[in-house]
């Protein structure tokens, strides 16, 4: 299903940065598009404590063995204080733009070098007069990790998010949003990052690979050393191979995909760089979720020392697994009976049990690392 806006749809780009300081007020900026209004507002200190109390509160909810009612407690509760903390005062300015009666739909795209900040359970956001982000089917939710001030870039699987600078604003090259181009261009990326990640998956010829090379790994290293990026995206399969979870790249043209073990990715790439995170995502044509391959790569990656994120991609529209799961996730957790999708939960337990300091957390989907269908 195509997600491209028509002329009259509006995208309310929210924006949640922080200064030099660690104690500086967390800046939140909103625009509508295309109607071009914007507003911006800062949440205090005392606002940021508590997004980040909101965090540790999503970590409870996730933990495997919480209780089902605390489970539905602390994401109803969730959903209110985002509502309130982030969008609360710019939603009435959004709602009385003259053009608002004109459209019949909404774009919200959340903006933050704060990985935490944006997983979140966003699509818990309650509306006035509505219910959750995730149930709204006039709504589309998009994320998108921008660069922290002293960061030289992020690095999404072979894609380097370096920076570059337009009007004195600095961004990234290309970001980890789940939007087609046009959303991109909307909210003022410039042609040619909305065409490298238009090209997503395979891998779009930054760094002069042919389309149907597999990018070696020790490049990728030499890419991270070179812009010492703090993230590295995973964008591929986890599959079973010889009893083991293994990574997989996505195929590019038709050549089949090579399995990468998670000591391979640790010594071959990620050691002895600037990576603090690898975030792990099951690629975007896997109609379930191998739990069994996803754990196992888990233990593997962090067994030789990753600091992981377990992520699952979210495609807004009819079909695609990630959107399923999130909302079986999201509907079970409201209802009371369950502390999470089956999945999440058996990945979660079977890692965190075997290496419960490890800094391995699962969570459901949070952005997606390549445009919508």
């Amino acid at each position: 299903m195509s997600m491209s806006p028509s002329p009259l749809l509006p995208i309310l780009v929210v924006e949640l940065t922080r200064g030099e300081s660690p104690r500086a007020p967390l800046s939140i900026g909103a625009r509508a598009l295309p109607s071009g209004r914007s507003w911006r507002g800062t949440v205090s200190f005392v606002r940021f404590v508590a997004l980040r109390s909101m965090v540790e509160g999503f970590r409870q909810a996730t933990r495997p063995g919480t209780a089902a009612p605390m489970v539905s407690e602390l994401l109803l509760s969730l959903g209110i204080e985002l509502f309130d903390a982030c969008f609360a005062p710019f939603w009435e300015k959004l709602r009385a733009d003259p053009r608002e009666e004109e459209r019949s739909h909404l774009t919200i795209a959340l903006i933050s070098p704060e990985l935490e900040l944006l997983n979140l359970p966003w699509e818990l956001t309650r509306l006035p007069g509505g219910g959750p982000i995730a149930l709204e089917p006039e709504v589309t939710l998009f994320r998108a990790i921008a660069p922290a001030v002293g960061e030289t870039g992020s690095a999404v699987g072979s894609i380097c998010l370096e920076r570059w600078s337009e009007q004195g604003r600095v961004t990234p090259a290309s970001l980890l949003l789940a939007a087609p181009a046009e959303v991109l261009r909307a909210i003022g990326f410039p042609s040619a990052a909305c065409s490298e990640v238009a090209t997503l998956p395979g891998w779009p010829n930054l760094f002069g690979w042919a389309p149907t090379d597999r990018p070696p790994l020790t490049e990728l290293r030499d890419r991270l050393c070179e812009t010492q990026a703090t993230r590295l995206h995973l964008c591929g399969e986890c599959r079973l191979h010889r009893q083991r979870g293994y990574f997989f790249w996505e195929p590019t043209g038709l050549q089949e995909p090579e399995p990468v073990s998670g000591r391979e990715l640790v010594e071959q790439v990620i050691a002895g760089t600037a990576v603090k995170e690898v975030i792990l995502s099951p690629g975007r044509e896997q109609e379930s979720l191998p739990t069994a391959a996803i754990a196992g790569l888990c233990v593997d990656l962090a067994a030789h020392g990753a600091p992981l994120a377990l992520s699952w991609p979210l495609f807004p529209g009819e079909g695609g697994a990630g959107r399923a799961f999130l909302l079986g996730y999201y509907r079970e957790s409201l209802s009371g009976t369950g502390a999470g999708g089956p999945a999440l939960t058996m990945a979660g337990r079977q890692v965190q049990e075997k290496w419960p300091s490890s800094g391995v957390w699962a969570l459901p989907a949070r952005y997606s690392p390549w445009p919508c269908p």
